[in-house]
């Protein structure tokens, strides 16, 4: 058979959208295969027209068409296998050794697999074992934790009530002086240390131990997270505050209420010893500021409050505008007074010489008492804060208080 032809009637079926059911179906209702496009110019090509019309051509044509074509691109194969056996032969060959080499690799990966699934088993499984365990034990200690800290607010909120009672029911003890007065003798070596050691009264221990208390129930209910280097399976996990527990909420306003009340008690404390020089007093006060953590606070609003005091009356003391008032106030009253009566006047006069410098004097001696009050109060303060030291640490409180 010619090429020329070959390729005529090889053309449909070289198409690369060859369909053999469409094709079936065209020439069973005799229409073209494939359709002709609908717009289509007049210079069509030469293979479309032949396909055309052989798929008008009739059922038994076509069907001996196909069956010649059967034999023949047969009788290709045929011819191309017989030239090109030997080649054909080696490539059969060098596909079975590949075959066998595929076989070895894929038992190599099969044994591999297994060999993971082993590791898998021995390390992997117990990992997630050990971890599930890990974030179990870990949230074992959250909850013992939590009951260890609310078994102790619940006992040291008791204590608190029993404190606070007792201080409602003390009162603070007078002196005792036996009736003879203080002499004006160089105190003994007894009386020094005496000195040293502060007596404190039955009133202000119940107040410190109850401002222990208070601090105790804070740092309870909100607990510092503690610092740790190891990773932990549920990362860095803070401490349950206690306060979402229905049996301490119940003890919060209380323990608020004293709060107040221990502060007020300390403050009166404070104020009262250092307007009497108590230092019994003064260590009472201290001590429960230090055990409310808030010495520093306190030490140093003291002494801004008695810098502010000084500073208010020194500049009371040289007030013009007020020493002229006193001074014209007890001036006598003379014609040539009379002319300045007027008009405000900030500097002396003959007239008011002397009524100013008695003014002047009685502020000057009220500013040096106020100075030596305050300075005794500074001293008798840091006379105490050297005293008193910290039980845990013998840490003296005046070094607390300058941080």
């Amino acid at each position: 058979m010619p090429p020329t032809d070959a390729l005529n009637d090889y053309s449909v079926f070289s198409n690369a959208d060859f369909d053999p059911n469409e094709y079936a179906n065209a020439v069973l209702a005799g229409e073209p295969y494939p359709p002709p496009p609908k717009s289509k110019s007049r210079g069509t090509t030469a293979n479309a027209t032949i396909a055309s019309e052989a798929a008008k051509e009739d059922i038994s044509v076509a069907l001996g068409k196909l069956t010649l074509g059967i034999d023949d691109v047969s009788q290709q194969l045929r011819s191309l296998v017989t030239q090109h056996h030997e080649a054909l032969l080696s490539e059969a060959a060098s596909v079975h050794q590949l075959e066998g080499s595929l076989q070895s690799v894929r038992q190599d990966l099969s044994e591999l697999g297994v060999s993971l699934e082993k590791l898998r088993l021995k390390i992997r499984v117990p990992y997630q074992n050990l971890s599930a365990h890990v974030v179990r034990i870990q949230r074992l200690q959250l909850a013992a934790d939590v009951l260890r800290r609310t078994s102790r607010f619940v006992l040291v909120a008791r204590r608190l009530d029993f404190q606070m009672n007792e201080l409602a029911k003390s009162t603070s003890a007078p002196p005792q002086t036996n009736g003879k007065p203080e002499s004006n003798k160089a105190p003994s070596k007894a009386s020094a240390a005496l000195e040293e050691n502060i007596i404190e009264g039955e009133r202000e221990r119940t107040v410190a131990k109850a401002a222990l208390s208070i601090a105790e129930l804070t740092s309870l209910c909100n607990p510092e997270p503690t610092k740790s280097g190891s990773a932990e399976p549920l990362g860095p996990v803070a401490p349950i505050p206690l306060r979402s527990i229905n049996s301490v909420t119940q003890h919060i306003p209380g323990i608020d209420a004293a709060r107040v009340k221990i502060t007020e008690e300390m403050e009166n404390m404070l104020r009262d010893g250092l307007q009497n020089l108590n230092r019994s007093l003064l260590a009472s006060a201290l001590q429960t500021a230090h055990n409310l953590r808030i010495l520093p606070q306190l030490v140093q609003d003291v002494v801004d409050e008695i810098a502010e005091t000084v500073e208010s009356r020194i500049k009371y003391a040289f007030d013009l505008a007020s020493i002229a008032k006193e001074a014209t106030k007890d001036a006598p009253t003379t014609a040539a007074s009379l002319m300045y009566r007027s008009r405000v006047r900030t500097e002396p006069t003959n007239v008011t010489a002397p009524q100013w410098t008695n003014a002047l004097w009685i502020r000057l001696e009220g500013l040096v008492d106020d100075l030596a009050t305050n300075c005794i109060k500074i001293y008798t303060l840091e006379k105490v804060l050297k005293l008193k030291r910290d039980s845990a640490s013998k840490t003296p409180f005046l070094e607390e208080a300058l941080k």
